[in-house]
């Protein structure tokens, strides 16, 4: 049975290159120290020896180098002789604090992804290939397959009702992803179950929302017949004569009068 692809940590995988990229970074500055001592490349042999096992042979090869040298050059001053093995101390030193620096660090473990060329660290494809790899989850086996394959149908039928409610009932919000769940579904018992109370208060906000938007309507309708009756009453006031307040003054006092 194939085993299906469930997912990728790419997040795991991007801080693995990153500590890939420090490592590489590292072996520059371990080439520049080999150079200043001993004027050869940084080679593949000579990173291991230094990661793996503190550098004890490229040491050992330097402090004969020097002898070799002192040897050649017949050079017998006690001092001068100190002074040149002296070297052998220092270059020690170089290496110990290079790997110092590394202690306590995880990127030591991608050391065999790097392959050294020509004193430069380069990084090996097909080593980045397997990393990534490892950063994949499958479903390998017949249960986590079948397990795999119960999860995506019911993440279809969870999406098709979650559509559902935002059609039908826009107004519905869950403020935390598991009031979906504990709202739809009833997990008190050995098996799940449809929580018949939710659909209680759906039912019962359709309706509210329902005697909303009708009382709204009528609200506007009222507004607009208003309007049209003011606008009526205000033609009407405008069509009636105007009448002078002193004539009618006198035509009541003519009246009293008779």
């Amino acid at each position: 049975m194939d085993k299906i692809l469930i997912s990728t940590n790419e997040q795991d995988y991007n801080h693995a290159i990153s500590k890939i990229q420090l490592l590489k970074k590292e072996a520059e500055k371990l080439d520049i120290i080999i150079q200043q001592y001993t004027g050869a490349v940084l080679t593949q042999e000579v990173y291991t020896d230094v990661l793996f096992h503190k550098g004890s042979q490229i040491k050992e090869n330097y402090k004969q180098q020097l002898e070799a040298d002192i040897k050649k050059l017949k050079i017998t001053s006690p001092k001068t002789i100190q002074t040149m093995m002296a070297g052998v101390k220092e270059f020690a030193e170089e290496i110990y604090f290079y790997i110092e620096s590394l202690r306590g660090d995880d990127r030591m473990k991608y050391a065999s992804y790097l392959s050294i060329q020509e004193g430069k660290a380069v990084v090996k494809q097909e080593a980045l290939d397997h990393l990534y790899e490892e950063f994949k989850n499958y479903a390998s086996t017949p249960e986590e397959i079948e397990l795999y394959n119960a999860q995506k149908e019911a993440c279809e039928s969870l999406n098709k009702l979650l559509q559902i409610t935002k059609k039908n009932f826009p107004g519905l919000r869950f403020n935390l992803p598991m009031n979906f769940y504990t709202g739809f579904f009833d997990f008190s018992g050995n098996s799940i179950e449809v929580k018949p109370i939710l659909f209680d208060l759906l039912t019962a906000q359709h309706s509210k929302q329902t005697v909303e938007e009708i009382n709204k309507y009528k609200q506007a309708e009222k507004e607009v017949k208003d309007q049209e009756n003011k606008k009526i009453l205000d033609t009407v006031h405008e069509k009636l004569p105007v009448v002078n307040a002193s004539h009618r003054t006198a035509d009541i006092s003519n009246s009293i009068l008779i």
